[in-house]
């Protein structure tokens, strides 16, 4: 209905009637959107980069290696953050006085390149946090130590 409203006013033949900008008209849509299926942002937006480390073999860093890398999301435990009571959250028994509980883990199959070197870093593409709407991950960047 809104939205017949709206062709209407842009099909009108008086132009008095008509919308005055596409600002105008893009903020009509916007409304009609949060009225009808709540204030969401549907524009898909990139995830966070994340930062890593890990140890490698001199020859490892040599000759290149393929390693599983473990990745672990946190949330905020239910049990005991939502409260504020610092004791409460020492004593919780669901995250042992962490605050946070494992919601996810994964583990990638990360190639290293041949010749790393001590304190080089690798950029490994879309191993980051998950984008939102569908949006593309973010980046994850590894710190190379070789030991």
């Amino acid at each position: 209905m809104e939205l017949e409203q709206l062709v209407a006013r842009l099909l009108a033949k008086d132009p008095a009637r008509r919308p005055d900008s596409a600002d105008e008209v893009y903020d009509l849509l916007d409304e009609i959107n949060d009225r009808c299926f709540g204030d969401t942002s549907p524009i898909p937006s990139r995830g966070a980069d994340i930062t890593s480390e890990v140890w490698l073999s001199p020859r490892e860093a040599t000759d290149g290696a393929v390693i599983p890398m473990r990745m672990t999301a946190r949330e905020t435990c239910p049990d005991c953050a939502t409260t504020g009571d610092e004791t409460k959250v020492l004593g919780c028994s669901t995250c042992r006085g962490e605050g946070r509980v494992v919601s996810k883990r994964h583990t990638y199959k990360v190639r290293v390149p041949a010749g790393v070197k001590d304190g080089q870093k690798i950029r490994l593409r879309e191993l980051g946090a998950p984008g939102k709407h569908g949006g593309a991950p973010g980046d994850l960047y590894v710190t190379v130590h070789v030991t």
